[in-house]
């Protein structure tokens, strides 16, 4: 082949710019130290950086933001807890201190104040914030677990329309505690009873609820009896009083309960139903259960916010009775939207049966014959139960239902007791009845080819063509107006928690790895601990008293011989406040020995917190040094797999820039000669 100058010269410029190409190349690589600058240069380097750098990225989230987050509100929580610790801690040492004969009432009052401090700094240590974000809150990171100053000024605001909430309380066997009761004041009689052997200590039983000062009207503060469905009360498991009254303080309910005057009270200033012996022996049993419902709208600061502890519902005060009543009208649609459910079900099935039976009545066997007769009985049955759960659902007494009963077809249209759509509903519900009845009177033994006809004809004209939509049309339009009061309700309310599920924060903080940081309210912030201190109030208030009905029998009998009448009386009210004295100081004594065991299960729930906070903080550790450690390994892959031997391209470039120089020298050596310089 024949070598021109062109040729070697074309050759010589395309090496040379090759040359000059690695050049540049090793200086991008050097200048930026990354093996490529676009991914042209090595697809497989490229795509291994693009997975290596979202390995970094997401990995340096978990380690830098989101496992320093977690740390720091599960740090906060610790902290928080041993401040609550010690305060619980500090409780038990006054009781056990206090829980002595020696102390007087004027000892005790002390205490008793002394415990109310640390009571308070109790309830104030649930509301410790992280960023702004309260710790002990749930979801509801906004708020607080008391309520506010802030809070009770925007509650009253309106004297007249207080703000409310209706609280759903539930109760178990093990809830019932015992209350000791001594009988020794006698309303009419200054200085109580005037017989020591009328002195009496009763043990009486009860259900606290988690607040006191609940919303109840009493007329000139006398008793009232009501039923216990009035209170919103459901028993389960046990038989309910048949009656209970309300009572406006705590002694005259309990001299009430004692006395066998009352089956049970209820006393909405001390959140208490009362209950006596007998009743607790025959009706209470383990597997029983208590759901009360109960308003309450004077708050005060302080006060535990019940919407992180139970289904709850906000609402001014003259909206409590819509409010009691969600929970019914929610049933109502609930159970309207199932029977029309129902009803079209049972539709369907009249349809597609009565579509079988005019196909094959005319061969059908008489095993087919029974099966055609029991399943038309069967869609008819259920017709007619939902057309009477519609019927149920209007509530209707007696008497409306017998008048309107008694009326012709044109009478009823004019009858003004009912509204149009509860008529509708009464009619449809008479059509399913006087359908159910018709098929109940057919025996499927022994059906023949007659009694499936009849079958038919039921099932078409009676059901489908009547019955049926007459019920699913009554039915429907009277949904509508269950659907519009609750939404009546729900424009009215704020409701929280209803279904009631724990409200647990989990971070993410590694590959397909959560940890919850936050502790729940209810597990240590528990309402007892207030509602011990009223218990002790109540005891020191009759302490109190009968110390000082004692001291005033004294000082009366100062003005008369001890030989005289009345000196006598007032010695016997005396032994009967002197044997009260020591059963009410035997009572609080009690008291403040059982407090020690309370305050011993309120640390040991804070312990168990504690743990429980400690066992996620020790897992979070472990986790964030896996993250430092995968952090530091991905870096090494990236650095790896995208950055360059500065050494090594130091080296190769040096040698390019060599190569490239040479070629310039030789390629300007053979460019000097050519042909013309032998011709």
């Amino acid at each position: 082949m024949r070598i021109t100058n062109k040729i070697m010269r074309n050759n010589s410029l395309y090496n040379i710019n090759q040359n000059k190409m690695l050049e540049d190349h090793l200086n991008n690589q050097m200048t930026n130290q990354s093996k490529i600058t676009r991914p042209s240069d090595d697809p497989v380097v490229a795509i291994r950086a693009l997975r290596l750098r979202t390995n970094v990225t997401t990995v340096a989230q978990y380690y830098d933001k989101n496992a320093p987050d977690a740390d720091s509100w599960i740090s906060l929580t610790g902290d928080a807890l041993d401040t609550v610790g010690k305060i619980l801690t500090d409780l038990y040492k006054q009781v056990e201190d206090s829980s002595k004969k020696s102390y007087t009432y004027a000892d005790l009052d002390i205490v008793l104040t002394q415990m109310k401090s640390l009571t308070k700094e109790f309830y104030a240590s649930g509301n410790v914030d992280y960023a702004g974000r309260y710790i002990f809150s749930g979801f509801r990171t906004a708020t607080p677990i008391t309520f506010t100053k802030e809070d009770i000024e925007q509650f009253t605001k309106d004297p007249e329309n207080l703000r409310t909430f209706v609280i759903e309380e539930s109760f178990g066997y093990g809830d019932i505690s015992r209350i000791s009761y001594t009988n020794w004041k006698d309303a009419a009689d200054k200085y109580g009873n005037k017989d020591e052997r009328d002195v009496e200590n009763t043990t009486l039983y009860r259900f606290r609820m988690s607040y006191n000062n609940l919303d109840i009207n009493l007329e000139d503060g006398e008793p009232r009896t009501i039923k216990p469905d009035e209170l919103q009360i459901d028993m389960v498991g046990a038989t309910p009083p048949d009656s209970i009254t309300i009572y406006a303080n705590s002694e005259e309910a309990y001299y009430a309960v004692a006395n066998g005057k009352c089956d049970a009270a209820y006393i909405p200033s001390t959140g208490e139903i009362v209950f006596g012996e007998k009743y607790y022996t025959e009706n209470c049993k383990e597997n029983m259960s208590l759901r009360v419902k109960y308003s309450k709208s004077d708050w005060r600061e302080g006060d535990i916010n019940p919407v992180h502890y139970f289904h709850a519902i906000e609402c001014d005060q003259k909206n409590v009775k819509d409010a009691m009543q969600l929970e019914a009208a929610d049933k109502t649609l609930n159970d309207s939207l199932n029977a029309i459910s129902k009803a079209q079900k049972a539709l369907d099935s009249m349809r597609d049966l009565n579509i079988r039976i005019s196909q094959q009545s005319a061969t059908a066997n008489a095993e087919l014959r029974h099966d055609f007769v029991v399943e038309a009985k069967a869609a008819v049955k259920s017709l007619y139960d939902a057309a009477m759960t519609e019927f149920d659902l209007l509530g209707l007494t007696d008497d409306v239902k017998k008048e309107y009963e008694g009326l012709t077809k044109e009478q009823r249209a004019a009858y003004a007791g009912l509204t149009d759509e509860e008529k509708a509903v009464y009619d449809a519900y008479l059509d399913a009845k006087k359908l159910n009845d018709s098929m109940e009177a057919i025996k499927a033994e022994g059906a023949t080819v007659d009694v499936l006809n009849t079958v038919s004809n039921l099932l078409r004209n009676d059901g489908i063509l009547g019955a049926a939509p007459a019920v699913i049309e009554a039915a429907t339009e009277k949904n509508k107006e269950y659907q519009i009061e609750v939404n009546r309700i729900r424009n009215l309310i704020t409701e929280y928690n209803p279904d009631e599920k724990d409200q647990d924060i989990y971070y993410n903080v590694g590959f397909n790895q959560t940890i919850q940081v936050n502790t729940h309210a209810k597990e240590v912030f528990t309402h007892g601990v207030r509602r011990d201190l009223d218990d002790f109030e109540t005891y020191l208030r009759q302490l109190q008293e009968v110390e000082t009905t004692i001291s005033d029998i004294k000082a009366e009998m100062e003005k008369y011989s001890e030989e005289s009448k009345e000196y006598k009386d007032l010695q016997l009210k005396l032994d009967a406040a002197n044997k009260a004295y020591t059963y009410i100081r035997d009572n609080v004594q009690t008291k403040f020995e059982n407090q020690i065991s309370k305050y011993q299960s309120y640390i040991d729930d804070v312990n168990v917190a504690v743990t429980n906070n400690g066992t996620r903080g020790s897992r979070l550790d472990l986790i964030t040094d896996r993250l430092m450690n995968q952090k530091a390994t991905f870096k090494d892959l990236q650095s790896s797999n995208e950055d360059v031997d500065m050494s090594e391209v130091t080296v190769q470039l040096k040698s390019a820039e060599l190569t490239y120089e040479a070629s310039l020298m030789a390629t300007s050596k053979i460019m000097q000669t050519n042909l013309m310089n032998y011709i």
